[in-house]
């Protein structure tokens, strides 16, 4: 019958196209039918090369259409009207009134960051003191090595390769691994090496990285981000600088120019970025 695509967005390395359709609509090899009267709305996923991956049908009782779609570190996001319910998958949200606006959320796990692990010297004085690796607090659930712990946090004092499967709120995984060598310091595999400070990428939408000069490892450094008119919109410290790449978060912030500044004992960088949305 009439199907209308309403938008097209890209999330992580998905192609989403979200639109409206009476009738069947064939996905791959899968027929979707309406229930009931009137249209329903369809958010269907692609790969990078356009093949057919998932597809999520918002169904109601009358005609449901969608105004509006975005895609965001979280997810996408589709805005549109319904009337009397609608309904996705097993959720679903009956009307006040004639006609109500629905905002549903599908998350896109591959969009997200990797898996960020800290390693921190429990005593960079004595030889024989261990590390506490450290996976981060937005997580609910936890998995080192084989269970052997299942917290955001794992004690060690014997160097090598340690692995973690983490899984969110909303059922996401991620797993990652950081080496621990005997000289006390601390790399993640996908450690680029590099002896120099880098900041990158220099244009943006929401994340910048920042790769420490390795005459840093070890010392206690401030991060400030300040926008074009001089005011400082961030301020933290990380405690025990390792052999890895740092994230800043800079996705609540408007389109314009900022300067990252990373100083601490001996050493001082400022490095200019660009947010465009």
């Amino acid at each position: 019958s009439n199907d209308l695509a309403d938008g097209l967005i890209k999330s992580g390395e998905n192609i989403l196209v979200t639109g409206l359709f009476n009738g069947s609509l064939l996905f791959d090899k899968e027929i979707l039918e309406t229930k009931n009267s009137g249209s329903d709305v369809f958010i269907a996923a692609f790969d990078s090369n356009c093949n057919p991956k998932d597809i999520f049908i918002l169904t109601g009782e009358s005609s449901e259409f969608p105004c509006s779609a975005f895609a965001s570190k979280t997810g996408v996001y589709v805005t549109g009207e319904f009337r009397t319910e609608i309904k996705i998958r097993n959720e679903e949200l009956v009307s006040a009134g004639k006609e109500d606006i629905f905002l549903a959320r599908v998350e896109n796990c591959n969009a997200k960051n990797p898996l960020h692990i800290e390693a921190i010297l429990m005593d960079e004085d004595d030889i024989n003191a261990g590390w506490e690796l450290d996976a981060g607090a937005d997580f609910v659930e936890y998995s080192w090595e084989d269970n052997s712990s299942n917290s955001r946090y794992f004690t060690t004092n014997t160097p090598g390769k340690y692995s973690l499967t983490v899984t969110d709120f909303f059922g996401c995984k991620y797993s990652g691994e950081i080496e621990l060598t005997p000289e006390k310091s601390a790399s993640t595999i996908e450690d680029l090496g590099a002896n120099d400070f880098k900041l990158y990428p220099t244009i943006t939408s929401d994340f910048v990285n920042w790769q420490p000069a390795s005459e840093w490892l070890n010392s206690n450094a401030v991060v400030k981000v300040f926008d074009s008119s001089g005011r400082m919109v961030k301020n933290s410290e990380v405690k025990l600088i390792s052999a890895q790449s740092y994230t800043i978060n800079l996705s609540s912030q408007t389109e314009g120019i900022y300067m990252v500044e990373i100083s601490g004992d001996n050493f001082h960088q400022v490095g200019k970025v660009v947010v465009k949305k």
